[in-house]
């Protein structure tokens, strides 16, 4: 089991230690695992193992219009971690602000997040 967290501040990184279930100590050192993409603030991980790979999902650029979510896969959950695309980049190119993330496939293997979209209302269940 990992402990995975956000470490250092604005400019920070996400570290990654053991933690020994039977005893719910941390073992190791923490390690920086993925730096992200180059946003404030990277945090929130999320870590997935799906088919073999890891994913890890992580919020960068703070509480505003520049907060997004980021993946990243590697081989090992220690990385290293490789993403593809700019920081924030979407298949919607008119979200921003994208809020926290979950991964949760449906039956066909596809997923969603939460966002605000530009020019729609937020909060009240519209579309």
């Amino acid at each position: 089991v990992y402990y995975t967290r956000h470490e250092a501040g604005e400019k920070g990184y996400i570290g990654q230690q053991v933690l020994n279930v039977e005893t719910g100590r941390l073992e190791g050192p923490l390690r920086e695992i993925w730096p992200g993409t180059g946003g404030r603030w990277p945090e929130g991980p999320h870590l997935y193992r799906i088919k073999g790979k890891y994913y890890l999902m992580i919020s960068e650029g703070g509480t505003s219009y520049e907060h997004c979510v980021t993946i990243a896969r590697s081989d090992s959950p220690w990385g290293p971690f490789e993403s593809e695309g700019p920081p924030g980049s979407s298949q919607y190119p008119e979200t921003v602000s994208a809020s926290a993330a979950e991964v949760r496939p449906d039956a066909k293997g596809r997923s969603c997040r939460r966002a605000q979209r530009l020019g729609r209302p937020s909060g009240n269940g519209s579309r």
